[in-house]
């Protein structure tokens, strides 16, 4: 079967936004002012981003990770403290936590889903726990209404990872509204961008926006000489923000983009033996970072990384997204073992993840539902 006829757009790019004349413009109109590093525009892009978020507050950062620490931090977390994260999600999840001496637990996953298992949640949260963070994978909202009651319960707060989700919506509530704390990622991978990093962490409280707007800007309130907490510089640039400012204005557009291309590939696979799409829970609107399938290997014939491999072949850039962190060496010397969130091990042994960004054609879309089933069975 190999090689096929090449679909005519982006497929060997797993994902990303789209940048156009607009945001050359942007960012030519911020160098011929001299390039400021973090002025006018950046607050307007964090006010921008709460208001499409729904909440009161946001904080432009220099990355995702530095959006999950920044709220770490906010929230209180230290050494010996613990902290809860599923076991599918990207590294910086945990890491943002473990940068503060906080001990990270990993919670299992929804089977159908990927993300947080409300239930498991509730089996391993203590009164100690200081700090619950969900991940909204792949770009669907987690059960909210579930994980936060049983954080209400322990009185723990909840930081979202939105990293895939901005856009994302919960019964009909933004992602980065659905808990104490959002923090998103505007890397180059995903739904927009802000020139390849960048991020945002937002909130409703006034005392956990004080505490994380300190510490992104040296420990200092504005612009004083008055030091009074130990902080970073994770601010975002007047060139990213301005940037931003335009990708969020395209993000509702962008992201209908890809819920259409997630449900034509769905409907040209869904009738393959042992390929499992996408699984999107009632009252979400879920906007695709990724889109990603389960391979049950007695029905396919073929491995999963089998079907990495013959994909890659036809220069599509499929991926295994992700394997299960507490199965990380890091966080095994820190105590983690096999065993500790079983449909996670077996998930992340299965999951392969296709592109799925908003340059892809229909083209796209049947040469990369054709390469699946020509793989089928070993064919």
């Amino acid at each position: 079967m190999y090689p096929l006829d090449r679909g005519e757009g982006d497929l060997e790019t797993k994902f990303g936004t789209i940048y156009g004349e607009e945001e050359i413009e942007a960012v030519a109109e911020v160098i011929r002012e001299g390039a400021p590093t973090n002025d006018e525009r950046v607050r307007a892009f964090e006010d921008a981003f709460a208001e499409y978020c729904g909440v009161k507050h946001a904080i432009a950062v220099t990355s995702g990770t530095t959006a999950l620490n920044l709220g770490c931090v906010a929230a209180g977390v230290g050494a010996g403290e613990r902290v809860l994260v599923p076991s599918i999600t990207w590294i910086a999840t945990a890491n943002a936590a473990a940068l503060q001496g906080a001990d990270v637990g990993f919670v299992d996953v929804d089977r159908r889903t990927s993300n947080m298992d409300p239930v498991d949640l509730g089996e391993k949260i203590t009164d100690e726990t200081s700090l619950i963070i969900p991940v909204h994978l792949y770009g669907q909202p987690c059960e909210m209404d579930e994980i936060n009651e049983v954080a209400t319960d322990h009185g723990c707060p909840v930081m979202t990872d939105c990293a895939h989700a901005p856009g994302a919506e919960y019964r009909g509530r933004k992602a980065g509204s659905l808990g104490d704390m959002g923090a998103f990622s505007f890397h180059q991978q995903k739904n927009i961008s802000t020139l390849g990093e960048g991020g945002m962490l937002t909130t409703d409280s006034d005392e956990l926006y004080r505490r994380a707007r300190m510490f992104q800007n040296h420990g200092r309130e504005g612009h004083s000489h008055e030091f009074t907490m130990v902080g970073h510089n994770y601010r975002m640039t007047e060139v990213q923000a301005a940037v931003g400012l335009i990708q969020l204005s395209k993000l509702d557009e962008l992201n209908s983009t890809r819920i259409r291309n997630a449900n034509v590939l769905t409907d040209m696979i869904r009738d393959i033996p042992g390929v499992v799409p996408p699984s999107i829970s009632e009252g979400v609107r879920h906007v695709f970072h990724l889109y990603n399938l389960l391979v049950e290997v007695a029905d396919f014939g073929v491995e999963r990384d089998e079907l990495v491999k013959r994909l890659g072949e036809n220069g599509i850039g499929a991926g295994t997204h992700y394997e299960p962190i507490h199965l990380a060496e890091i966080y095994r010397q820190r105590g983690s073992r096999p065993g500790d969130c079983p449909v996670a091990e077996d998930v992340g042994i299965r999951n392969i993840t296709l592109p799925m960004h908003p340059r892809l054609t229909r083209s796209d879309l049947e040469f990369m539902a054709e390469a699946i089933r020509g793989a089928a069975g070993g064919g």
